[in-house]
């Protein structure tokens, strides 16, 4: 990456670097030189660099509420909530995308933090379908509370980060701006230059489009439950009972993996399937991108969002910790998936393509409708939660009784096999119903289908039992690929249950004739191979006899 310098507070500047890193000026020039020494991890270990066991990244930000809502956005034909500007350059041939964005610190490992800081930045591009990226640029601030060791670990490492994402992203870092502050920050600048063709408008969504979503929800409230729990901070200890420490790990991995995950795919897969608009999912929450959205475009349209897909277990920790604002889609998030419109079957393909390219789901979450260019949640707006770090998927619906009680259904699979023979797929499936006798194979059906993306015709469960106690369930499920094979390969009294054939209905005479036919017909076989079997032998015995007469002679 190589260094662009452009001003500096205090003597400190710093560069990008492209297979060499130039002796600078500032600070020390050992940090560019560590920034491609030192290899990625997984996890951060202060110890495991000589510094204090008690650092942490995130202290070194500015503590205040991150909640980019109250930003005061006037124009928002220009911002639109994607911070992203396009102009018209060498005489409207061809257009300049350009986009910028920084943050303070929100995990404790300076590798992730910069390949977080460099996706987010390129996410705005992304989401108008501009999936090449021609330069970055790195901007960097340093923290002048942190000692000169913590420096010389922690820098080099977010801009291994930044740069890595950046190559990852097939571009480069050719310069940036880096000061000594108060508080570390990290961002940048993204610039792509294309033809009109390239880029999609976010203005065209029509009435009947549906909406897919790429990302779950729940990133920045997990962040802080992790923080939670490293601080052993009492609200973690007032959702201990919701949330092990295990599955904080484990899903606080997955959230910063889905963080790190570039939304390039999506931006090509927006051009394969004609999409007619889109938006990332950051500082404004869903619910206010997708307002956002609803106001720059061209036709009378109302956007509403059917459903809302979280992280694991982040539906329940929400109503303990007070994110009431998670619920109604208006949390921030960091980094979160793109918020596309598109025609209802060609959404299916996308999410189905995005499934397979990336091995990660995207959601169909909603409707484009005739309207006065708003965004709301509808009034029987799903909540369900997803369990990516481990081989199960999970489809979960809370619904109320009448009578006020929770009755939750959630619905683990387990032990999956994709049988390529019979062209389908097949599980064990685990169900917890509290305050519910149990649930009907129909209810089963239509949950496993929603979370494998797929209809419920195609969905066969049977042999459930009731476990001991009441309350959880197991059984098996048959998914198939096609309705065809279903046909084909179940059973005619499943494919009978479902609908999907007609059982002839004869009298009692009619059965009983039927039966005696087939006895018949079972003593008429046993008798010919009686008859059949001793005819063998006695064939076997003439070609004895034969055979001892030619040794005689």
């Amino acid at each position: 990456m190589r260094l662009t310098i452009r001003n500096s507070v205090d003597g400190g500047l710093y560069c990008g670097v492209k297979s060499h890193l130039s002796k600078v000026q500032g600070i020390n020039s050992r940090y560019f030189a560590n920034a491609m020494d030192n290899p990625p991890q997984h996890h951060f270990d202060p110890v495991a660099h000589g510094l204090d066991p008690t650092f942490r990244l995130t202290h070194c930000g500015f503590e205040s509420k991150r909640n980019s809502s109250s930003s005061n956005q006037t124009d928002l034909r220009i911002g639109i909530g994607m911070d992203s500007c396009v102009l018209p350059i060498q005489g409207g041939k061809l257009l300049l995308v350009q986009t910028t964005d920084f943050f303070y610190p929100l995990i404790d490992d300076p590798y992730a933090m910069g390949k977080i800081a460099c996706a987010n930045t390129l996410s705005d591009l992304y989401a108008m379908g501009v999936t090449d990226c021609d330069n970055m640029l790195m901007l960097l601030s340093v923290s002048n509370k942190m000692s000169e060791r913590e420096r010389d670990v922690v820098i080099p490492l977010m801009m291994k980060g930044f740069n890595d994402c950046a190559q990852e992203a097939e571009t480069q870092v050719e310069g940036g701006q880096s000061v000594l502050n108060p508080w570390i920050t990290i961002g940048g600048v993204a610039t792509a230059v294309c033809p009109p063709e390239n880029i999609i408008m976010p203005y065209n969504l029509c009435p009947g489009d549906v909406l897919v979503l790429t990302k779950p929800l729940g990133t920045q409230l997990m962040v802080n439950v992790k923080n939670w729990l490293d601080l052993e901070h009492s609200k973690f200890n007032s959702i201990r009972h919701v949330i092990s420490e295990e599955s904080v790990q484990k899903v606080h991995d997955y959230s910063v993996k889905s963080m790190i995950r570039l939304n390039r795919t999506a931006a090509k897969l927006m051009h394969k399937y004609n999409a007619h608009g889109a938006t990332d999912i950051t500082g404004f929450g869903i619910v206010g991108h997708a307002n956002n959205l609803a106001k720059i475009q061209k036709k009378p349209v109302t956007i509403v969002i059917d459903k809302l897909p979280f992280l694991y277990r982040m539906v329940e920790v929400a109503k303990i910790a007070g994110w009431q604002r998670l619920l109604n889609g208006l949390s921030p998030e960091t980094l979160g998936g793109l918020l596309i419109a598109m025609a209802p079957d060609e959404a299916v393909q996308f999410c189905n393509e995005i499934e397979r390219t990336e091995h990660q789901p995207a959601w169909i979450v909603g409707h484009v409708e005739k309207g006065e260019n708003v965004a709301r949640l509808s009034e029987n707006c799903a909540l369900f939660e997803i369990l990516q770090y481990d081989i199960r998927k999970i489809a979960f619906e809370r619904k109320n009784g009448a009578d006020g009680k929770d009755t939750t259904i959630t619905v683990r699979t387990r032990k999956l096999m994709t049988n390529r023979l019979l062209c389908r797929k097949q599980m064990i499936v685990d169900v917890i119903h509290p305050n519910k006798d149990g649930v009907s194979k129909a209810t089963l059906c239509d949950m496993l289908a929603k979370s494998y993306k797929t209809t419920p015709d195609v969905v066969f469960c049977f042999g459930f039992r009731t476990c001991y106690g009441g309350g959880r369930s197991s059984g098996f499920a048959l998914i198939y690929d096609a309705l065809d094979y279903a046909k084909k390969f179940e059973p005619k009294h499943r494919l009978v249950r479902k609908g999907l054939l007609t059982r002839e209905r004869t009298g009692r005479k009619q059965r009983k004739e039927r039966k005696n036919r087939m006895k018949k017909l079972e003593y008429n076989m046993t008798d010919y191979c009686t008859s059949a079997e001793n005819e063998l032998q006695t064939r076997k015995k003439q070609m004895k006899k034969r055979k001892k007469l030619k040794d005689d002679r």
